[in-house]
């Protein structure tokens, strides 16, 4: 029997690759194999005198609402019509020596996007976003600490075409009112509209940011932070924006960092007022976005017209993980 023929026998029962299989597998390959471009980064953090009302206002835009819903799920694709409906794929794990700098940690997390699988939602689809947050320690101070051995769990669902919003509340009771308008806008039209080059996707959100020019990269990298949080983001835009994220002047590399679910990652981080750091937490293996944590470095005073603010160092003041993400085909369905 000739090499050819022997080798057509032992292959007649071995299925074919599907071209998505193929793709995958491409994807994995090339990621494992592609050299990390190195970059200097700027170092220094620029005063930013953006304050913690910020977090407050970004947080309130979400508009979230408490919901009975399980916990700690993993964050799972696109599930919606046209896309595939059976088990998730499992996300893309990058194996090799630990993060670097900040630009090594953009260009991973930009591989990992690219590679992720990803259908795009009709417009009369809906985008489930469930998440997992610490609430505050004391309801009277919204700019105080959170209580972080607390966590309560909120569900939205917000219309791909951008136009309607949907809650439920703890008894199943589904309301659906027309989306709020919000600063920065978060809904599908508007992040699929952004520039897929870093270059301009910096450009175009730092001529946006309503902030002086001397901390719009601070507000740049709370806008990325809400788009994360509160949106579908198609995978070239979301690799342009952790390209942006290790531009920004300030930011610097977590190595360890933890999510209000208990999930630990690496994260980008910028200095706030001196004393605050704003974290944006990656999955350490796979680079998807986990959620964001703003902890105090060293204890500050701040006076202001509603009184005076003593923060501790250690202090948590904002804790929130995004632990699942899908479209579905209406309001109260989960993927």
């Amino acid at each position: 029997m000739d090499d050819l023929k022997l080798l057509a026998e032992l292959r007649s029962d071995t299925p074919r690759m599907t071209t998505e299989t193929a793709r995958r597998a491409r994807a994995r390959l090339l990621a494992a194999t592609t050299e990390t471009e190195q970059r200097t980064v700027p170092t220094h953090a620029r005063r930013a005198i953006v304050g913690r009302r910020r977090l407050l206002r970004i947080a309130v835009a979400g508009g979230l609402v408490a919901a009975a819903a399980a916990t700690g799920i993993t964050v799972v694709g696109n599930t919606g019509k046209g896309a595939d409906h059976r088990r998730p794929e499992p996300p893309v794990v990058f194996q090799g020596t630990p993060v670097a700098n900040t630009v090594d940690l953009a260009n991973r997390a930009a591989q990992a996007a690219l590679a992720r699988p990803f259908t795009a939602p009709t417009p009369l689809q809906w985008i489930y976003i469930q998440t997992r947050s610490a609430p505050l320690a004391d309801s009277s101070e919204p700019n105080g600490p959170v209580a972080p051995r607390r966590r309560h769990t909120t569900a939205e669902w917000i219309r791909a075409d951008g136009k309607k919003q949907a809650n439920m509340d703890a008894s199943g009771n589904m309301t659906i009112d027309d989306l709020l308008p919000a600063e920065p806008r978060s809904d599908y039209p508007y992040l699929s509209s952004l520039p897929t080059d870093p270059d301009r996707l910096l450009a175009t959100l730092r001529a946006s940011a309503d902030e002086p020019l001397g901390s719009r990269d601070l507000a740049v990298f709370s806008n990325i932070g809400v788009f994360m949080r509160n949106g579908l983001i198609p995978p070239k835009v979301q690799a342009a924006l952790f390209q942006v994220l290790s531009r920004l002047q300030g930011v610097q590399l977590v190595h360890q960092a933890t999510d209000a679910a208990g999930r630990s990652g690496v994260a980008f981080a910028i200095i706030e007022e001196g004393y605050l750091r704003d974290e944006l937490i990656l999955d350490a293996r796979t680079y998807s976005y986990l959620g964001e944590r703003s902890v105090v470095i060293k204890n500050h005073v701040s006076r202001g017209d509603d009184g005076t603010l003593r923060s501790r160092k250690g202090d948590i003041v904002q804790w929130s993980a995004q632990t699942r993400i899908g479209v579905v085909d209406k309001a109260g369905q989960r993927p």
